[in-house]
């Protein structure tokens, strides 16, 4: 007698659904599966691609660390856009929803266990007594190994059953397929609730509105940045302040490595870059307004220009004194002996445009003419992006069940055997007990058998 054996008399959609757990507990296709996520990886590390949003330089790798990172990701999200690669993607992962699920219902209520048609090994031993009395034999045989025998199908004479895990690890190894069934549903929750705005660009004193959220405003109140060896920087955060209706509701901490969450959206950092601050005062010491000669930008005493490329040029007009102001910012110029961020500063006439002064600023730097003296600071630009994020709390719940199931099948192993009994010789039961085959000269197989062969030799 063998683990669910063939009848002629089987139902057709019987031996159908057989099949079909074999297939899905079986370990070929959790090969497959495996192998088809490694070359979607691979695909994604692979390709190249540009980082979203521009670092200037080294004295921003933090940042460009960060942007690659996700390369990969990003490659992998635009890939799933076309259509067919897409409906591919989605019927992969509910393949593996599927397979996790049926694993799941195999390992905590066994009789979904299933065992293969191929592959299996096991021995034969003649126990004393009858079939009742067989199987207390096979209980204690079991619970040698940790386990517990589960009935499968009893007749008269005969008797089926697998064993099953006691206590803890029974439960806890099926966590680990729980949790990658809890991201899966966070994935169709992120899908179907989640959103992201645009990417928002702030420098200081600047306010942009949060997402949808029209009434509420972020404002970038300072910057924190703590440097480390050579041109990297340690630490980079940017304080908040959140405004609703024209009011400061409260000042939130964002940083490349951690968010801040306002009002139902998690905040993130995404990128960073150079920014300068401009200042103009004639000779008595009024400061005079500038404006952008590009753009609807109000005139303003503090002008605040941020550099999205490597080597980009602004210009800005003083209307007050007739001057124009050309800044162009280079990631370095080792001609003039400037390794760092330099910008090219120079006074032009409003209307001839004649260059009447310049000069190179890398730092803070004051350039004069016809009595106007400009003042430019370096300082940065932030980049943000607010996310609503409804499947956080699953998703995390599920890697902590992946990590407590990882835990659980090094400590707690599944014992995986069936054991069937029937009537043989007179005054005894014949036991085939089975397992894989890989599994046969395990340690605890043997216990398990050396049992039941002490019960039948004496």
């Amino acid at each position: 007698m063998s683990p669910y054996p063939s009848k002629a008399d089987d139902a057709f959609w019987q031996r159908i659904g057989l099949s079909f757990l074999r297939i899905v507990q079986g370990p070929h296709l959790a090969i497959a599966l495996l192998l088809f996520l490694l070359l979607a990886s691979l695909l994604g590390v692979l390709l190249p691609e540009r980082g979203r949003f521009f670092v200037s330089s080294s004295s921003f790798a933090t940042a460009g660390i960060e942007n690659a990172s996700a390369n990969g990701e990003r490659v992998l999200q635009r890939l799933w856009i076309v259509p067919g690669v897409t409906r591919l993607w989605r019927a992969f992962w509910a393949i593996v929803g599927g397979s996790c699920l049926f694993r799941l219902l195999g390992l905590w209520a066994p009789r979904w266990a299933v065992p293969a048609r191929r592959g299996l090994s096991g021995q034969t031993v003649i126990l004393p007594g009858d079939l009742e009395g067989a199987q207390a034999v096979v209980g204690r045989a079991l619970a040698a190994i940790g386990s517990r025998a589960v009935p499968l199908h009893h007749a008269p004479g005969q008797w089926l059953g697998v064993s099953r895990r006691s206590g803890p690890g029974h439960w806890l190894a099926g966590l680990f397929y729980l949790g990658v069934i809890a991201l899966l549903l966070a994935g169709l929750i992120r899908e179907g609730f989640g959103s992201e705005s645009a990417p928002l660009r702030l420098t200081l004193g600047e306010a942009r509105p949060l997402a949808k959220e029209r009434k509420i405003m972020l404002r970038l109140e300072q910057i924190t940045v703590v440097p480390a060896v050579g041109a990297r920087l340690q630490r980079f955060e940017g304080q908040l302040a959140v405004l609703h209706e024209g009011e400061i509701e409260r000042i939130v901490t964002v940083g490349l490595s951690h968010p801040a969450w306002v009002r139902g959206y998690s905040l993130y950092l995404l990128d960073y870059g150079p920014a300068v601050r401009v200042t103009a005062q004639d000779a008595g010491g009024r400061r005079l307004r500038i404006y952008p000669l590009v753009g609807t930008q109000a005139p303003t005493e503090t002008f605040r220009l941020a550099f999205e490329r490597g080597q980009a040029e602004e210009l800005l007009a003083i209307p007050e004194v007739d001057l124009v102001l050309r800044l162009v910012h280079y990631e370095s110029l080792p001609a003039q002996g400037m390794a760092g961020e330099t910008v090219h500063l120079q006074i032009l006439g409003g209307r001839s445009r004649d260059l009447l002064a310049e000069t190179f600023v890398s730092g803070r730097g004051q350039l004069a003419a016809h009595g106007v003296q400009v003042t430019v600071a370096p300082e940065y630009y932030v980049i943000l992006q607010a996310q609503r994020e409804p499947d956080v709390p699953l998703a995390a719940g599920g890697g902590a069940f992946i990590l407590l199931g990882m835990i659980a099948f090094i400590v707690w192993p599944p014992h995986r055997v069936w054991v069937a009994l029937e009537e043989g010789p007179p005054g005894g039961t014949r036991c085939h007990i089975v397992a894989r085959a890989a599994e046969i000269q395990s340690p605890w197989f043997r216990r398990a058998l050396a049992v039941l062969e002490e019960e039948a030799f004496g």
